[in-house]
């Protein structure tokens, strides 16, 4: 019951019908809200209850959703980024009777997402508007990108470089020969 992922079922309106307990924490919500009729829908962001009802829709006639991220807005305000599964819960006869899901909190993830965007644009920055010619190629020598100081300085148009290998692009050493 204490599984670091939220696991819960739901019945085919989407009324919560069990949680662990990490799922009811995480929610921000207590075990009688779970039985007094707590939805799906009532424990997310507004802007994602219409995308949640229509995904449901879709999984109910038998598409398939894989992972879909919501956010979940807990009473405090809190907002909490999840990546959520769903399966099908079948009765006796085969018929579905709800669905069951598993939700991660991706919070850490999101705020690593973040920071290497934010670290990313940095790096872009440097590399675009430094005085010093650079380049980055592979292992295999392909150019994968280079500055506008190399390009003015070579003489030559950015889209022309990239993906020319360094051997195509510049001449061979004179002091090996």
């Amino acid at each position: 019951n204490q599984l670091p992922e939220m696991i819960f079922e739901l019945d085919v309106d989407g009324n919560f019908l069990f949680a662990t307990r990490y799922s009811i924490n995480i929610a921000g919500r207590t075990p009688e809200e779970l039985k007094d009729g707590l939805t799906f829908w009532d424990i997310l962001i507004a802007e994602d209850r219409a995308r949640a009802r229509k995904n449901l829709e879709w999984f109910y006639k038998g598409m398939f959703l894989g992972a879909v991220e919501y956010r979940i807005k807990k009473p405090d305000g809190i907002i909490i980024p999840v990546l959520v599964h769903f399966s099908y819960d079948f009765d006796d006869d085969n018929s579905v009777r709800g669905i069951r899901g598993v939700a991660m909190d991706i919070s850490q993830r999101k705020r690593m997402e973040t920071a290497l965007r934010r670290n990313e644009k940095k790096f872009r920055g440097l590399f675009e508007n430094s005085n010093d010619a650079v380049i980055i190629f592979n292992k295999d020598g392909c150019i994968m990108d280079i500055n506008n100081r190399l390009c003015l300085m070579l003489g030559i148009n950015r889209d022309d470089a990239v993906s020319c290998n360094l051997e195509s692009r510049f001449p061979e050493p004179e002091w090996d020969k």
